[in-house]
């Protein structure tokens, strides 16, 4: 996420390599007016008039006396602004054309052709093509604003490659100049890069600083709220996280929502969890089996037992341990509702996979209990006297023994 540059600065570097000398021997008319268009052609395309400049030197290029009007370097000038010109404009055959002038290119040429194709390869998102043209440059050809845009790209451009240890150097060079340009953008890289590392300090150092930028204040305060979560500042990550729902023109409004329901659900506060889950959902969102079971689990919580069922049962199919919690709770929503059949069946499933202990026990207990309670006695007995022997220390054990 980067604030769009403007890429022109391109033409600016051109006229610092490249400015030609005339000779001081004595000149025909023809050659003056020759040596004055190419200086007009030249200052055309220095002050940005890249169309005009453009079109003076295709129009020279294709006069019948070339070769006597014009030097062979000024018609390598008029061929290298007519190529820039397309590569300004986007126009795939100034990349051919540009590749074939460098190889007879002097290094200045050289310099502003590797530099105009990174550019026309940054702007496409063509990243490899891009990273090898910025790798040509030579700094002592550019200004200090130029070179600066070169770390800049490069450091994008890798990221964008997901080559993120090879980003990482270019965005800490950019950080040291503080008065960069790019010093807020380069900060949010290496914030991202960070915490997709799970280096959660540095991320947070790099975030924070972004909070009340214009432009990132739309997008790091869900990364800075994750980051208090898991360091446990819930309180703290829920007032930002909070606020940052409220905002308008977000990036990450639907992950924050998911935020925030997973810590009220952690938090107990199942009704404000479950809203967010609602809202989520009714914005046509696909939860997370996770999740579902957090809504199923959830409702148990606030007593909508009916609710809790329709999300708890599809996640009971299976045989991993979010299967056997959500069978559990499955078990623990039939009981409430006062089906004590289901509530034995679902509580003697969920014996059979895997399960914390402290639910196990509970479902042993309830399994037990409910077997005696619907008839089964011998099977109610067994399980009850099993029961005390394994769990005898259960707060369950002076029930069992009755």
């Amino acid at each position: 996420m980067t604030k769009r540059t403007d890429f022109s600065i391109a033409i600016h570097c051109f006229f610092f390599i490249l400015l030609f000398s005339t000779s001081s021997a004595q000149q025909t008319i023809s050659q003056q007016k020759s040596i004055q268009h190419e200086r007009l052609v030249i200052d055309l395309y220095s002050r940005g008039f890249i169309g005009l400049s453009d079109a003076l030197a295709s129009k020279s290029l294709v006069e019948s006396n070339l070769s006597r009007l014009y030097e062979k370097s000024t018609i390598d000038k008029f061929k290298l602004i007519e190529i820039l010109g397309g590569l300004q404009r986007d126009e795939e055959y100034a990349v051919q054309l540009a590749m074939e002038l460098y190889i007879h290119a002097d290094e200045s040429a050289k310099q502003v052709l590797s530099f105009s194709l990174s550019q026309y390869h940054f702007k496409k998102a063509d990243y490899s093509n891009a990273i090898e043209q910025l790798n040509n440059t030579d700094p002592t050809y550019f200004s200090n604003e130029v070179n600066e845009l070169i770390q800049f790209q490069k450091g994008v451009a890798y990221f964008s490659l997901k080559q993120f240890s090879n980003a990482k150097p270019f965005f800490q060079s950019i950080i040291q100049l503080q008065n960069s340009q790019y010093l807020n953008p380069a900060r949010y890289y290496l914030g991202f890069i960070a915490f997709s590392n799970k280096y959660y300090s540095e991320a947070y150092s790099h975030f924070n600083l972004l909070m009340n930028d214009d432009y990132y204040k739309a997008v790091v305060p869900f990364y800075v709220s994750y980051i208090l979560y898991v360091q446990g500042n819930t309180n703290r990550a829920i007032e930002i996280a909070e606020r940052y729902i409220g905002s308008e023109n977000i990036f990450h409004p639907n992950e924050a929502k998911q935020l925030l329901a997973t810590i009220y659900f952690n938090k107990r506060e199942f009704q404000k969890s479950n809203s967010l889950y609602e809202k989520l959902l009714a914005s046509k969102l696909s939860l997370s089996p996770v999740q579902l079971f957090e809504l199923g689990a959830g409702y148990v919580g606030s007593g909508e037992y009916a609710k809790s069922i329709v999300y708890l049962k599809p996640l009971a199919a299976g045989n991993d341990s979010l299967s056997g919690q959500s069978m559990f709770m499955l078990a623990n929503a039939f009981l409430n509702i006062g089906d004590k059949k289901q509530a034995r069946n679902s509580f003697s499933l969920s014996l059979s996979m895997p399960l914390v202990k402290e639910n196990k026990e509970i479902a042993f207990f309830n399994y037990a209990k409910l077997s005696l309670e619907l008839g089964f006695k011998d099977e109610g007995i067994k399980k009850m006297s099993e029961f005390v022997q394994i769990y005898s220390q259960s707060i369950h054990v002076e029930n069992a023994r009755e």
